[in-house]
């Protein structure tokens, strides 16, 4: 019984038909990439480009997809859940008021997160701190993340070892000190630097590499590091406004997106994501909890597994600005919709308002959650020994399996909540857990020695950078 990659909701010829208007798109219209040595290398690589728009004819990118590595790998076993990513705000539990984030509450989510069983992986950081400058606030995330988090290895490290080390950078005048650090960690920890660094940009759609995110990715690979380049198609917004026109857009640019890397880092597989949802006519802002979110996941999984790629979807997320049924639901639908798109995983955990707010209390709960979500991704098998007829049998009519053997055999196979004991949260529970967090104790994972190099890194980041 599989629920892990299941979901089938379109036909073949609606998926040939998306396929096609994405090569049109690409050949076409094309991509607007704002960087010389990106359109150099795009023309080397058999591209067209005019005025800075890079077209891609139909026959180069069926031969691109024909030459990619197939990825069969069964991720159902290993689906993660991650926490963080860059929340302004921090809403204690109890309270109504979110407050600033600071260096302290900061540390403490990552404290919170390193003690919850199902949270696998913080993206960057849980929060911006107030009490920093800003231009650093990225080297201090990622300090805070290796030091009060546990390493973690990728599933997807087989495919893509730079996927190890979660920690974002974002300015082109940051890459210089974000690899410094990571050779640090590296020596500390073994691996390399790409290990431990990589960038996360993004094309502004439609179909537009400007120059700053451009910039990012040459100066992050120039330095021998990763950088990611991500999509967000917004229904009405920055993409058409039906679910059946911005597909091919999203799928258009995801094959661009993969092209780039795999000219610059010879990357064979295919890395596909989903990030497809409305702009609320009524407020004109972008929406995460709509169920149309999850129709993009759905489809672009789908598409996904035609080519044999990897998948992530960006899910999880909600609108709701307290922990409350909406945001509840909101989350689950698209997290749900990530399980059976065959993603790799979901997340992030924890946030409220998008990505505004980091709650304490939703992260406990997204926690619990998560431990869910991993159930009905590992799906189940049959089992050998005693068939359902002979089990029945042997119980008679009326009867009961509770003391069975069978029953004492499998019955750890069934999920249970690990830390509420009721499907109600329990608010001492919660604040127990972020008064512990807010206590500087705890596992620590990283040499003092180690720290102390990295803080002299970011030391030498203010002072040069005129912070």
């Amino acid at each position: 019984m599989t629920a892990w990659g299941s979901a089938e909701i379109l036909t073949r010829s609606e998926i040939d038909a998306i396929e096609t208007e994405a090569f049109r798109l690409l050949s076409e219209v094309g991509v607007r990439v704002e960087h010389e040595e990106l359109v150099r290398a795009f023309l080397e690589a058999g591209a067209g480009s005019e005025h800075q728009v890079v077209f891609f004819p139909r026959p180069w990118m069926e031969r691109f997809l024909q030459e990619s590595q197939r990825v069969e790998e069964d991720f159902s076993l290993a689906f993660e859940c991650s926490a963080g990513a860059y929340p302004q705000y921090i809403l204690p539990p109890g309270s109504h008021s979110p407050q600033p984030h600071s260096l302290s509450t900061m540390r403490a989510m990552v404290r919170l997160a390193d003690r919850l069983p199902n949270i696998d992986i913080v993206y960057s950081g849980m929060g911006i701190p107030c009490d920093v400058p800003p231009r650093t606030i990225e080297l201090h995330q990622r300090l805070l993340r290796w030091k009060y988090f546990k390493p973690y290895r990728h599933p997807l490290a087989r495919f893509r070892p730079h996927h190890n080390g979660p920690s974002v950078i974002t300015e082109s005048s940051l890459c210089r000190y974000a690899a410094e650090m990571a050779d640090i960690m590296a020596s500390d920890q073994g691996g390399n630097a790409g290990d431990y660094c990589y960038a996360d940009t993004y094309l502004n759609s439609p179909l537009y590499f400007n120059r700053k995110e451009a910039e990012l990715f040459v100066t992050l690979h120039g330095q021998g590091l990763h950088c990611d380049v991500g999509t967000v198609v917004t229904l009405g917004g920055s993409g058409p406004v039906t679910i059946s026109a911005a597909l091919p857009l999203q799928l258009a640019e995801i094959l661009f997106v993969n092209a780039l890397q795999r000219i610059y880092y010879r990357d064979r597989t295919l890395n596909f994501g989903a990030v497809l949802g409305p702009i609320d006519m009524s407020r004109g802002i972008f929406r995460y909890g709509r169920p149309e979110l999850s129709m993009g996941i759905l489809a672009m999984g789908q598409i996904a597994r035609r080519h044999g790629a990897l998948f992530n979807a960006c899910s999880f997320f909600c609108d709701a600005a307290l922990p409350s049924a909406a945001a509840g639901w909101q989350k689950a639908t698209s997290a749900l919709s990530a399980v059976f798109a065959g993603s790799t995983g979901t997340g992030t955990c924890g946030l409220l308002s998008v990505d505004e707010v980091g709650s304490p209390e939703q992260l406990v709960i997204d926690s619990e959650f998560a431990g869910a979500l991993k159930r009905l991704a590992r799906g189940s098998s049959p089992q050998d020994g005693d068939s359902v007829v002979e089990l029945v049998a042997r119980v008679g009519h009326g009867g009961n399996f509770l003391a069975e053997p069978h029953t004492a055999e499998h019955c750890r196979e069934l999920w249970e909540p690990g830390l509420f004991g009721s499907a109600e949260v329990e608010p001492e529970l919660v604040r127990e857990l972020w008064e512990q967090s807010l206590q500087d104790s705890g596992p620590v994972y990283i040499r003092q020695d180690t720290e102390k190099a990295l803080r002299q890194v970011i030391r030498n980041a203010e002072k040069e950078l005129h912070c």
